[in-house]
Order: structure tokens, then sequence, then C-alpha cells
């Protein structure tokens, strides 16, 4: 730690922040090229195009919202989830230096630099410092890299229009910094409820006073100018009534018990112009009064376990805020509970493909400032891991599988869960899963074997306390089934079972 002093005597005679513009200006032509993530990418044999979705990792957002590119048809990337630069025509892949991952302070996925590589593993950084430890074969890659290893082949990409990433880039980088000049972004804290801000602001921290400077510095790290999609998610998280109509323009919330007999809806509650914030507490009470449960109030979907009933209230309710699309206009978020089962539908088809649903397949969601404010107070984790905690909850429960309905073209998306538990002898998961009636004995080594990597019979014994003569006879028909594989003294959930739970 210098002193004053002799901080001043290096100032002046190395002159270190002269040296840092100069540093900067001779990369800026390299950090100027656009850096993105492809997520999924579809071939439409009508138009003859390649539809990619993007994350366009530039700007000041730490989370940037999917965006849609249609690209020529000889054009297409080699890897999804994996950073790129675009050179011109050339998008390079920038594995093992960068990648695209899991921040584990932050429970988000975000870009993670190389920072060293030791003798066993190779140390990774987020931009905020954070490090982290990599896989295995990155650390090989670089070392064949740097070896003498051909380098990978890069992707020729051209827009339908004729530009390149990279020209694109230019062009939207123009539109932002002309709209940050004319001061278009400012976050406007007099459309917000102050209610809405207080409550969030105590949960994130109890001790707050400030608390517009608090959610500035944990959702918007420290920005005070932001883009127009983030404008909006705060709109719709903070907003008054009158703003969050305008900006929607439709109902945010339509939930509905269903009579067994007429049909119709017996109990109603609409939530219209409320914020997300508001909708959310709304329907907590709603849901728990009308299940006849023990009373919930929002701050309790901080807690990431519990009954299945509750488990399934929590990742109903925080999916359909985070995943849905607000900007579709034409249909409400609506849940109907019927005295066997539940729905649930809103607007925006799954960014996560179906057969990865079940394992919580991780997608960035469409509301990725939603999504990060409610993961700061604790009501959601990582995308993907509440699905599993729900479906791990389902097979203990011995209830079905949910069932995903998902409409690109209506862009709607439904799941389906079911109250009702089979008879003893059967197990209703596994029955939705793969069309197999399964006894209890044998259900209880799948979701044994569901949560292992393999295991022998003596471990199978002990986990599903089944005794050694039925385990036997359980695990020779999940053989002859092809639900289980065996090899030599160990037993595995069979590949495809894997795939469809992630």
């Amino acid at each position: 730690m210098l002193d004053e002093t002799r901080a001043g005597l290096v100032e002046a005679d190395d002159r270190p922040r002269d040296v840092l513009h100069q540093a900067l200006v001779g990369a800026e032509a390299l950090l100027s090229f656009p850096l993105f993530v492809v997520e999924h990418q579809e071939w439409v044999k009508k138009d003859a195009v390649f539809v990619l979705r993007r994350l366009l990792l530039m700007g000041e957002s730490l989370d940037p919202a999917p965006t849609i590119a249609v690209v020529q048809r000889e054009s297409s990337v080699e890897s999804l989830r994996v950073p790129y630069a675009a050179i011109g025509e050339a998008c390079i892949q920038l594995p093992p230096w960068i990648l695209w991952g899991i921040d584990e302070r932050r429970k988000n996925l975000s870009l993670l630099f190389l920072d060293c590589v030791e003798e066993k593993k190779i140390v990774y950084c987020t931009l905020d410092g954070t490090k982290q430890h990599g896989a295995a074969h990155h650390a090989t890659a670089l070392r064949q890299f740097f070896g003498g290893a051909v380098a990978r082949p890069f992707d020729k990409v051209l827009l339908a229009d004729g530009r390149n990433f990279a020209q694109e880039w230019a062009d939207t980088r123009e539109h932002i910094e002309d709209s940050g000049r004319r001061q278009g972004g400012v976050v406007d804290w007099q459309a917000f409820d102050p209610i809405a801000v207080e409550w969030y602001a105590t949960i994130l921290d109890k001790a707050a006073e400030d608390y517009h400077a608090l959610i500035r510095e944990r959702l918007l790290d420290g920005r005070t100018s932001i883009g127009k999609n983030e404008l909006r998610q705060l709109v719709l998280l903070f907003g008054t009534k009158a703003n969050v109509r305008a900006t929607l323009g439709r109902d945010v919330l339509d939930i509905r018990v269903i009579d067994d007999e007429t049909k119709r809806p017996r109990q109603r509650e609409l939530v219209e112009s409320e914020n997300v914030l508001f909708a959310l507490r709304r329907a907590v009470s709603f849901l728990s009064e009308a299940l006849a449960k023990e009373a919930l109030v929002p701050e309790d979907l901080r807690q990431v376990d519990g009954e299945v009933d509750y488990l399934t209230i929590r990742e109903m309710l925080v999916n359909q805020i985070i995943h849905q699309d607000y900007c579709d206009s034409r249909t409400s978020a609506q849940i109907e509970l019927y005295a066997d089962k539940i729905t649930l539908m809103n607007a925006g088809y799954s960014l996560v493909p179906m057969g990865e649903l079940l394992g919580g397949g991780m997608s960035q969601c469409r509301n990725p400032l939603i999504a990060r404010a409610l993961r700061s107070i604790g009501f959601a984790e990582l995308s993907g891991s509440g699905i599993r905690a729900l479906v791990r909850a389902l097979r203990t429960a011995r209830r079905k599988a949910p069932h995903f309905t998902s409409d690109e073209k209506g862009n709607t998306f439904k799941v389906t869960l079911e109250w009702t538990e089979e008879a003893p002898d059967q197990d209703a998961f596994w029955m939705e899963l793969v069309g197999a009636r399964l006894t209890s004995e044998q259900a209880r080594v799948l979701n044994t074997l569901a949560e292992l990597p393999s295991a022998t019979l003596v471990t199978l014994e002990s986990t599903t306390q089944i005794r050694l003569e039925e385990l036997t006879k359980a695990l020779d028909f999940l053989v002859f089934q092809v639900l289980v594989e065996r090899d030599d003294a160990n037993y595995r959930l069979a590949a495809h079972l894997r795939e469809k739970l992630g």
C-alpha cells in the first residue's frame, strides 16, 4: 500500500493512467470484435435459411437477452453454447481461453476467462474476479495448442441481408451509443411503485436505507443508464399499475379454480395490471388458500426444500414470471386448478428443447434481469435446477412426470401436473415418462439409479431397503425392459432414460 506522497511520485514519474489509456487504444480493434454464443440453430427448409438464437455478449449488461438471427444457407456454426468472436465473415471459437459457463457466485451463465493452468487443473476467472476450476479437457486442449496442434477452422457466417456479424454489431453499437448520448436509457424511478421497491430492497438487504442505490448496485452493476429491454423488465418488476398496463398491454395473471361438475371457474384471482412482484404476492396467497395448504407468504419462496405441493407452487410461479414472453400481448399467463391436476399456460414457447426439460436443461431466459432479481432474493436458483428438484419430489411422491406442451408457432407453453398418486403396485412418474407399468420396488430401483452414475447390488440393497431376492427380480425385469443396463457387477440407468432426465 503506497502512502499519498509516494503515490503522487509514481503518478508523476510513470504516468500509469496514460499507459493504461495507450494499452486500451491499442487493444480497441481487438475488443471491438463482437462476442456471441449460439444457443440453438435450426434449418428452415422453405426459406432455405438457418435461424440462430444468439446471446450477444457485448454492451454493459452481464445478462443479455436472447435474439434471433437469420443467416444464409451456407452459414451455420459448428458448436452451440460456446463463445465466438466475429472477425469479418469469420466466426472463431474462443474455448479454451474463454468459456460460457456457470458463474458459481452469481448462479447464472457468464463468460469465464482463462486465469492460469496448473499441473492438473485449469483456473478461470469471471468478470468480477471470482475464480473457479475448469474441466481437465480444457487444460489438455490448451497444452495441445501450445504444443503445435493445428488451430480449429473458423465458421463463415453471413446474415440473410448480406452483412456479417461484425458489421451488424457496428450498426448496433452506433445505435446504443446514440441512445446513450440522448440519455434515452436513464432509469425513471418515478415510474416504479415505492412499496414494491421497498419490499424488494428489504428482502435483498434488511439494513438497506437507500433502496434505489441498492437495486442499482445489485441488479444493474452500478449503471445509471440501461438499454430498452432492461428498462422494460424493470417496469414489469417494480412499475406502477399505469406503467405496467402501458408496457404489457394485457392482464398479468389469471388464476382459476375449476368446478368438477360444471367445468367452469368457481373461484378466480385476476391480476390485471400489478407489477410481477405484486402479482407473485397475490398468487402465493390465493394458491395456498385454494389448495388448503398451510398459509404461505411470498418470503417463504426462499425455501428450496419441502413437500411436493410446495415445490410445485414455487417452481410453477417462478418459471411463469421468468420465462414468459412479455412482448406478446395476446396471451395472459393462466393457472387452472382442478381436483386432480393443475395446469399452467403462458405466452412464450420453451427455449429449452422439450427432451431436456425434465432434466432441467439450461438456456438463457427471455427476461434475464427479472431472473437475476428473483435469484438475488432467493426465489429462484440457477436455470433448470428448480425443475430438477420438482421432478425428484414427484418421483418420491409417486406422481406422474410433468407434461409439457410447447407451441412455437402459437408462441405458448403449457405444463400439466397431476396431484393424484397411482395404485400401490404401480408408479405414476415412470408410467408417464416411458409408458412402463412398474411395481413400487422396480420404481425405487429406478429412482435410486437416477441419482447415481452406477451402483452395485450391495449398494442398491442398502439404499432401496428391498430384500435381495425381490431386488434381483426387479433388476432382471428392468434390464429385460431395457430400462437398466448391467455391466459386470454394476447397474446404471439406461442411456435413453438418462437423456430424458438430462
